[in-house]
């Protein structure tokens, strides 16, 4: 402040305003632009994950009010949004071929945790990418929506990288309120 006393005040007044221009330049260049783009990507993503759910949820027809249905949709989409934000957050973990079997024994229990009936599971063969291995599951489970919702939650939370490649939901008129659901994992490996 001591070079501001040694000027007049019109030098004063211009200095103040090259800085407030300089300040509010770097301020728009370096937080401000990066911050919207960053918004506009969440925002583009956004739509499409919304879609993917709009999408997923005409195929479903789930029984009942349309106000349970409603809040059944909300409740997916609640999920869905969290497990994105937890997996961006996740650092991925690729096991190694001998680890597939207690792999397969975790995802067994975390199905009959999540009160899932496995009733069909197969291994296909391995598909062999440049960086990795992927090991397709076909599954055929019995289960209420929110309990395929827990399932799916705990396949996201693994150590491993599993991720549903296909998904099939039906009502099973026998036993309502269960879905029968065919889905492919894929369990990525090095």
């Amino acid at each position: 402040m001591i070079i501001m006393k040694n000027l007049g005040k019109r030098e004063k007044i211009m200095v103040s305003i090259s800085l407030t221009i300089v300040g509010s330049y770097l301020i728009y260049s370096f937080l401000y632009d990066p911050l919207l783009k960053t918004i506009k990507e969440a925002e583009e993503q956004h739509e499409i994950v919304t879609q993917e759910i709009s999408d997923l949820v005409k195929k479903i027809n789930l029984p009942g009010s349309p106000a349970a249905r409603k809040q059944a949709i909300e409740i997916i989409k609640l999920d869905y949004f969290k497990d994105e934000k937890e997996l961006l957050k996740k650092e991925v973990i690729l096991p190694e071929e001998d680890q597939i079997s207690e792999t397969m024994a975790k995802i067994t229990d975390l199905a009959d945790q999540s009160k899932v009936e496995l009733i069909f599971s197969k291994r296909q063969t391995m598909v062999t990418d440049q960086a990795y291995k992927k090991l397709p599951i076909e599954m055929v489970l019995s289960c209420a929506h929110h309990n395929l919702v827990k399932f799916l939650d705990g396949l996201n939370n693994m150590d491993w990288l599993i991720l549903v490649d296909d998904i099939d939901l039906k009502i099973d008129s026998g036993n309502l309120p269960n879905l029968n659901v065919r889905l492919t994992l894929n369990i990525y490996v090095k």
